[in-house]
């Protein structure tokens, strides 16, 4: 098995009891049957992203909380961006940076699922 034995993954569900949901799931040396986590609504999304990318600091930008919530919605409530994201944007303090990276996730394409 050498680098092989240990596999874990991430992927998207589009449905799962007509609801969209996160499908977590690790393999060690087989399958494991997925664990489903719900995506997280507007205003989880943005305390879970806002928390990582600002920490305890008041935000004095307006322009950043703008592009902030621009980004929370690209990515679909989905926990594992929003924390991603907050910490990238966590080490940016200019607001040319943040509008580069929103300007980059503006141009992706969806892929045939559905998702970025």
């Amino acid at each position: 098995m050498g680098c092989f034995k240990n596999i874990a993954w991430l992927m998207w569900s589009w449905k799962c009891n007509n609801c969209d949901y996160l499908r977590l799931g690790t393999s060690i040396m087989g399958t494991v049957e997925p664990f489903c986590l719900k995506r997280l609504n507007e205003e989880d999304s943005w305390t879970l992203f806002s928390r990582r990318a600002f920490g305890t600091c008041q935000l004095d930008s307006s322009k950043l909380v703008e592009i902030g919530k621009k980004i929370v919605y690209k990515c679909h409530g989905g926990p594992l961006a929003l924390k991603s994201m907050g910490g990238l944007m966590s080490t940016k303090h200019e607001i040319r940076d943040w509008l580069a990276i929103l300007k980059a996730i503006l141009g992706m394409r969806k892929t045939k699922y559905g998702q970025h």
